[in-house]
C-alpha cells in the first residue's frame, strides 16, 4: 500500500465489516513506517482503524496498542516494530524488508557490503537509474546474493526455515510483535 493509509482504510473496511458478522479472533493489520517512528505510524493506523470502524457504524476500545471491536482484537503491526541499526546491506527507511534484511546482514556481514556495494554502483552509465534507496532495492539484491533459484518467490519465508535466523527475526521484531504472534496461536 506504499504507506497509504486511504489505502488501508479501504482494505481494513473490508475485513472489519466481516468481523461484525463473522467470527474474527484476531485482525492483524501490517504495515511499513516507512520515514515515520514506529510508534508515529502505530498511532496513525490506530486512528485510521477507528475511522473505518465508525464508518461501519461499530465502536471499539484501545487496548494494548490496538483495539478490540466486539470479539475481534485488531493488532496493527508496524515494520519493522522497533528501531533497527542500519548497516551495509540494510535499507534506511522503516519496512519489513529493513527488518528482513537487517537479520541477513547481522548473520551475513560480507553478502551485506556486497549488497551495499552493488547498490552504490548499479545504475551507472548512460541511460541507466540508480535504484532508489529502498527497502525494495536491497531485498532484491539480496534476494540475488542469496539464493536466485527460488528466493524471489520465498525471500520472507525461508528465512523462518532456518532456526537460527528465525530466533534473530523474533528477537528483532521485539516483545509487540511477540504478542501478536501469540495473539495469533492462542
Amino acid at each position: 500500500m506504499r504507506g497509504d493509509l486511504s489505502r488501508l482504510k479501504k482494505t481494513a473496511r473490508i475485513y472489519l465489516r466481516a468481523a461484525a458478522t463473522e467470527q474474527t479472533p484476531v485482525l492483524v493489520v501490517a504495515i511499513d513506517a516507512d520515514d515515520r517512528s514506529v510508534e508515529a505510524r502505530r498511532q496513525d493506523v490506530v486512528h485510521a482503524l477507528e475511522a473505518c470502524i465508525a464508518d461501519i457504524g461499530q465502536s471499539a476500545a484501545r487496548v494494548d496498542g490496538g483495539l478490540v471491536m466486539d470479539a475481534t482484537a485488531i493488532h496493527p503491526l508496524v515494520w519493522p516494530c522497533q528501531p533497527f541499526a542500519v548497516t551495509p546491506g540494510v535499507p534506511p527507511c522503516g519496512t519489513l524488508e529493513q527488518l528482513v534484511c537487517g537479520v541477513l546482514a547481522h548473520r551475513e556481514a560480507d553478502r551485506g557490503r556486497q549488497v551495499d556495494a552493488f547498490l552504490k554502483t548499479a545504475g551507472d552509465g548512460t541511460g541507466w537509474r540508480r535504484p532508489a534507496d529502498v527497502g525494495k532495492s536491497h531485498a532484491w539484491a539480496w534476494m540475488a546474493h542469496r539464493q536466485p533459484v527460488d528466493e524471489c518467490e520465498r525471500f520472507f519465508e525461508s528465512p523462518w526455515e532456518d532456526a537460527g535466523l528465525a530466533a534473530d527475526l523474533e528477537a528483532a521484531m521485539g516483545p509487540r510483535a511477540a504478542r501478536v504472534m501469540q495473539a495469533l496461536l492462542a
